[in-house]
């Protein structure tokens, strides 16, 4: 194993962890338990919501026959839990510079928001993701031909135990497997969380622009980015400083969906 694939699966072994609680408007008996969720960077919290209803299914009529009714928020916003699980924390942590660990969020079965988060995937999440990969591969080659013909026989299976288990190893060898269909990258898939409201946003940065000295901090600059007026630039839960290479982070830091998310917090303007 080289230093690289070292640094990758070392990332990929971090968890986040939350206690959620049951919201008031579906708590039928008094002081329903807390549940202490820990999640893989890499997975997502859908994977992982089982012990939670299984907790909860005594102390709620409201219980849904379909889970898409199912949502959590932090303080008063909904979670966008359809982003990786350390994602949706780093995002939540630049956003509440008062936020305590582990980050405490509330679990609702009814009035669900569909205005502002999309349907919970817990059925069929293995197939939704693989649309989510697919938009991170036609970055990459302009067309997801190559990922939707599966040329290894491993992969579709590779990427369902990536994203139930948050594996690194996993996650490397589905990396190595797309990185390796289509020749030479066209582009490299990148997510900015930017924002008070922890607005993201998808670019691809032209691999022909890219070099092994080019920095985090051109990159993003590619891409509307300042660094001067950022407070703090996280990937996978950790502070980056601008002389990072990019491609370092792009080949070692990315999640499951195969694009690179960076979480920034700007500076306050003075008035």
């Amino acid at each position: 194993m080289d230093c690289e694939d070292a640094v990758f699966l070392d990332v990929c072994k971090g968890i986040v962890t939350y206690r959620i609680s049951l919201s008031a408007a579906d708590t039928t008996t008094p002081n329903p338990p807390d549940v202490l969720l820990p999640v893989p960077r890499n997975s997502y919290l859908p994977l992982h919501m089982d012990i939670a209803h299984q907790t909860w299914e005594a102390h709620t009529t409201t219980l849904p026959g379909s889970p898409r009714s199912f949502w959590v928020e932090y303080g008063s916003e909904p979670v966008a839990w359809h982003l990786p699980a350390g994602v949706v924390h780093d995002r939540i942590l630049s956003q509440d510079p008062h936020a305590t660990l582990p980050l405490r969020l509330t679990a609702h079965y009814s009035s669900f928001p569909l205005t502002k988060v999309v349907p919970f995937w817990e059925q069929g999440f293995e197939s939704q993701f693989r649309h989510v990969m697919k938009g991170s591969v036609c970055c990459m080659y302009d067309r997801p031909s190559a990922f939707m013909q599966h040329p290894s026989p491993t992969l579709f299976s590779d990427t369902d135990a990536m994203i139930k288990t948050g594996s690194g190893a996993k996650t490397l060898m589905v990396h190595r497997s797309i990185r390796g269909y289509a020749g030479a990258m066209q582009r490299y898939p990148l997510v900015v969380h930017l924002g008070p409201n922890g607005a993201s946003s998808f670019h691809g940065v032209a691999a022909t622009s890219v070099t092994s000295d080019t920095t985090l901090q051109e990159a993003l600059k590619g891409v509307g980015v300042v660094w001067e007026d950022t407070k703090a630039v996280v990937v996978q839960g950790m502070p980056m400083c601008p002389e990072v290479p990019f491609i370092f982070c792009m080949f070692n830091l990315v999640c499951a969906d195969m694009a690179l998310h960076v979480v920034i917090t700007m500076q306050q303007r003075k008035e």
